[in-house]
């Protein structure tokens, strides 16, 4: 269910409303229309709020500790600020100077 229905960022304050929206299993079938088959078989539903993430199910790649990797980029893809935490659930990382 998830590639078919693809939930896009956010949700409550946070909420995103995109212009355009393609499931990901729209855009693998567009990408690969004609040099592969694409079989899908639906997943667990996506209703409701996605899990928080924790440690247990994460690994920061740097580290490869547990949690995630926060990175915080400017326009150009430069690395501003990263840190490694181990939930996701504090939702503002400190301020860049």
């Amino acid at each position: 269910a998830h590639a078919a229905r693809t939930r896009t960022q956010g949700g409550g304050s946070a909420g995103v409303f995109p212009q355009d929206e393609v499931s990901v299993l729209d855009g693998i079938r567009a990408e690969l229309r004609g040099r592969a088959r694409v079989v899908h078989v639906p997943g667990p539903r996506p209703d409701g709020p996605a899990p928080p993430l924790d440690p247990d199910t994460c690994t920061d790649p740097r580290s490869g500790l547990p949690g995630v990797l926060l990175r915080m980029l400017d326009a150009d893809g430069r690395e501003l600020y990263a840190e490694r935490r181990r939930g996701g659930r504090l939702l503002e990382p400190r301020l860049v100077p």
